[in-house]
Protein backbone atom coordinates (compact mmCIF):
# COMPACT_ATOMS: atom_id res chain seq x y z
CA UNK A 1 0.00 0.00 0.00
CA UNK A 2 2.83 2.02 0.90
CA UNK A 3 4.46 1.11 -2.75
CA UNK A 4 1.13 2.62 -4.78
CA UNK A 5 0.90 5.62 -2.04
CA UNK A 6 4.39 6.88 -2.97
CA UNK A 7 3.79 5.86 -6.90
CA UNK A 8 0.81 7.71 -7.25
CA UNK A 9 2.23 10.80 -5.64
CA UNK A 10 5.08 10.76 -8.38
CA UNK A 11 2.99 10.17 -10.81
CA UNK A 12 0.85 13.23 -9.87
CA UNK A 13 4.02 15.32 -9.78
CA UNK A 14 5.42 13.89 -13.17
CA UNK A 15 2.03 14.90 -14.60
CA UNK A 16 1.78 18.70 -13.01
CA UNK A 17 5.17 19.41 -14.69
CA UNK A 18 4.11 20.53 -17.95
CA UNK A 19 1.60 22.74 -16.50
CA UNK A 20 4.43 24.41 -14.58
CA UNK A 21 7.01 25.09 -17.06
CA UNK A 22 6.69 28.68 -19.11
CA UNK A 23 9.52 28.74 -21.12
CA UNK A 24 10.50 30.38 -24.84
CA UNK A 25 7.41 28.22 -26.37
CA UNK A 26 4.47 29.38 -24.55
CA UNK A 27 5.66 33.09 -24.51
CA UNK A 28 6.16 32.88 -28.39
CA UNK A 29 2.57 30.91 -28.34
CA UNK A 30 0.79 34.46 -26.39
CA UNK A 31 2.92 36.78 -28.42
CA UNK A 32 2.45 35.07 -31.78
CA UNK A 33 -1.25 35.00 -30.76
CA UNK A 34 -1.33 38.93 -30.03
CA UNK A 35 0.25 39.75 -33.41
CA UNK A 36 -2.11 37.90 -35.32
CA UNK A 37 -4.88 40.16 -33.75
CA UNK A 38 -3.39 43.47 -34.51
CA UNK A 39 -4.59 45.61 -36.70
CA UNK A 40 -2.54 46.66 -39.87
CA UNK A 41 -2.32 50.08 -38.82
CA UNK A 42 -0.46 48.67 -35.43
CA UNK A 43 1.62 46.20 -37.21
CA UNK A 44 3.02 49.22 -39.46
CA UNK A 45 3.87 51.24 -35.62
CA UNK A 46 5.47 48.57 -34.24
CA UNK A 47 7.49 47.28 -37.45
CA UNK A 48 9.34 51.27 -37.17
CA UNK A 49 10.70 49.81 -33.91
CA UNK A 50 11.16 46.44 -33.71
CA UNK A 51 13.33 45.00 -36.27
CA UNK A 52 11.58 41.44 -36.22
CA UNK A 53 8.19 40.13 -34.79
CA UNK A 54 6.87 40.92 -31.60
CA UNK A 55 7.62 37.07 -31.40
CA UNK A 56 10.98 37.46 -31.41
CA UNK A 57 10.88 39.19 -28.84
CA UNK A 58 8.48 37.76 -26.06
CA UNK A 59 10.64 36.18 -23.66
CA UNK A 60 13.73 38.58 -23.96
CA UNK A 61 13.65 39.98 -20.33
CA UNK A 62 13.69 36.96 -19.00
CA UNK A 63 17.30 36.98 -19.93
CA UNK A 64 17.79 40.80 -18.72
CA UNK A 65 16.00 40.35 -15.62
CA UNK A 66 18.92 40.60 -13.49
CA UNK A 67 20.24 43.61 -14.83
CA UNK A 68 20.52 46.30 -13.05
CA UNK A 69 17.71 48.50 -14.72
CA UNK A 70 15.05 45.73 -14.13
CA UNK A 71 16.23 44.43 -11.00
CA UNK A 72 13.47 46.11 -8.67
CA UNK A 73 10.28 44.95 -10.68
CA UNK A 74 8.74 41.68 -9.06
CA UNK A 75 8.14 39.39 -11.72
CA UNK A 76 4.88 37.74 -9.97
CA UNK A 77 1.42 39.75 -9.59
CA UNK A 78 -1.04 38.86 -7.07
CA UNK A 79 -4.74 39.58 -8.30
CA UNK A 80 -7.69 38.91 -6.49
CA UNK A 81 -11.27 37.41 -7.87
CA UNK A 82 -11.98 40.86 -8.80
CA UNK A 83 -9.13 41.56 -10.53
CA UNK A 84 -7.96 44.07 -7.82
CA UNK A 85 -3.98 44.07 -7.41
CA UNK A 86 -3.30 42.70 -3.79
CA UNK A 87 0.05 44.13 -2.51
CA UNK A 88 2.07 41.12 -1.30
CA UNK A 89 5.53 42.49 -3.06
CA UNK A 90 8.60 42.29 -1.34
CA UNK A 91 9.72 45.01 -0.10
CA UNK A 92 11.70 47.26 -2.27
CA UNK A 93 9.94 45.58 -5.30
CA UNK A 94 7.93 46.75 -7.98
CA UNK A 95 4.52 45.27 -9.29
CA UNK A 96 4.91 44.36 -12.81
CA UNK A 97 1.28 44.85 -13.60
CA UNK A 98 1.79 48.23 -12.86
CA UNK A 99 4.87 48.78 -14.06
CA UNK A 100 2.88 47.26 -17.64
CA UNK A 101 0.38 49.90 -16.82
CA UNK A 102 2.70 52.37 -16.66
CA UNK A 103 4.19 51.32 -20.20
CA UNK A 104 1.22 51.60 -21.44
CA UNK A 105 0.70 54.95 -20.67
CA UNK A 106 4.52 56.29 -21.84
CA UNK A 107 3.43 54.46 -25.36
CA UNK A 108 0.18 56.89 -25.63
CA UNK A 109 2.36 59.75 -26.18
CA UNK A 110 5.09 57.26 -28.05
CA UNK A 111 5.70 59.79 -31.33
CA UNK A 112 7.31 62.43 -28.35
CA UNK A 113 9.58 59.85 -27.16
CA UNK A 114 12.83 58.33 -28.82
CA UNK A 115 12.83 55.63 -30.98
CA UNK A 116 14.94 53.37 -28.33
CA UNK A 117 12.48 54.20 -25.27
CA UNK A 118 9.43 53.13 -27.77
CA UNK A 119 11.54 49.91 -28.46
CA UNK A 120 12.01 49.34 -24.89
CA UNK A 121 8.60 50.17 -23.94
CA UNK A 122 7.26 47.43 -26.45
CA UNK A 123 9.16 44.56 -25.35
CA UNK A 124 8.29 45.28 -21.93
CA UNK A 125 4.91 45.41 -22.29
CA UNK A 126 5.23 41.90 -25.01
CA UNK A 127 6.70 39.88 -21.93
CA UNK A 128 4.66 41.03 -19.35
CA UNK A 129 1.42 40.35 -21.01
CA UNK A 130 3.22 36.98 -22.03
CA UNK A 131 3.91 36.19 -18.11
CA UNK A 132 0.29 37.47 -17.30
CA UNK A 133 -0.81 34.58 -19.21
CA UNK A 134 1.14 32.20 -17.27
CA UNK A 135 -0.85 30.73 -14.60
CA UNK A 136 2.38 31.08 -11.47
CA UNK A 137 3.04 34.48 -12.31
CA UNK A 138 -0.88 35.91 -11.49
CA UNK A 139 -2.31 34.22 -8.69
Amino acid sequence: MKKMKLFLLVLMFCAALPSQAWDRTRHDAIAYIAECNLTPRAKKNIARYLEHSIVYYASWMDKYRNTPEFRDVEHVSYVDADMQLVDTLRKGKTNCVVELMRAVERLKDYRNMSDSLVRLNLMYVIHIVGDMHCPSHVK
